[in-house]
């Protein structure tokens, strides 16, 4: 049985102009990117456009990729501040509500409360949170991604529970379980 090539072999011979070993990071990482980005920005839409332009700046910027790096948080941070720029833009531009799109779709009245809850915390809570619940990164994987010690990132991921648990704590009392925030 032949063992899957790891990210970083496979950037590895990206650099070297292997265009498969580049798709096949594509293909192994764009969902669960686009996942993130939804999850950050609000977006699907959005999401979607950042995340093939996080692979087109990648790709261009193969080269200085050191292979003794993580892969997934290269990729991580590079998307980040993609985000960070799409979202400081669009608020400078702000349309009209009637005229702005739609954001992810919601699935059931906990979703959207949490949704809006994680949309409205600070930008390093939501990040670390995304990062470390639905991405599945470690808190010193987030911390590097965000560029801050460990110790900050568990703080920042402490708090945006908190936060979160506040949010939702009308549901508490409908029967709805909060134990997975």
């Amino acid at each position: 049985m032949q063992q899957e090539a790891s990210d970083e072999a496979l950037m590895g011979r990206a650099q070297d102009g292997d265009r498969e070993a580049f798709a096949d990071l594509y293909v192994r990482h764009r969902p669960a990117l686009t996942a993130f980005l939804t999850r950050f920005t609000g977006s699907a839409a959005l999401a979607e456009d950042l995340s093939q332009e996080s692979f087109v700046r990648l790709w261009e910027a193969r080269g200085r990729f050191e292979t003794s790096r993580k892969f997934k948080i290269w990729l991580y941070v590079a998307a980040k501040n993609l985000a960070i720029n799409a979202l400081k833009a669009r608020r400078e531009q702000s349309l009209p509500e009637e005229l702005a799109e739609p954001t992810m779709p919601r699935p059931s009245v906990l979703g959207e409360l949490v949704s809006e809850a994680l949309q409205a915390l600070p930008e390093a809570q939501r990040l670390v949170l995304v990062l470390t619940v639905y991405e599945q990164f470690s808190h010193k994987e987030a911390a590097e991604a965000l560029g801050c010690t460990e110790v900050s990132a568990r703080v920042l991921a402490f708090r945006a529970r908190q936060a979160l648990k506040r949010r939702v704590a009308p549901l508490l009392e409908r029967g709805y379980e909060t134990e997975s925030i």
